[in-house]
């Protein structure tokens, strides 16, 4: 989903999951930059578990959203 925050126009990851990740995430992520690009993207946002910092190395750590079981 693209949307416009303040400044700049992000591609936001509504959802990125599936087994095997370390085989198809860099190839993923070549097509994320294409396309956010196209659209006039300036970053690319993901929301998920803190695993995934070690597949996007030059990522800035935005926030974690956390599950509190009731």
């Amino acid at each position: 989903q693209f949307q416009k925050w303040a400044d700049k126009q992000v591609f936001y990851c509504m959802a990125m999951v599936g087994d095997g990740a370390r085989e198809w995430l860099p190839l993923a992520r070549d097509y994320i930059g294409k396309i956010g690009r196209e659209n006039g993207a300036n970053s690319f946002v993901a929301e998920g578990r803190e695993g995934w910092s070690s597949m996007f190395k030059d990522a800035k750590k935005l926030r974690i959203t956390y599950e509190v079981p009731l």
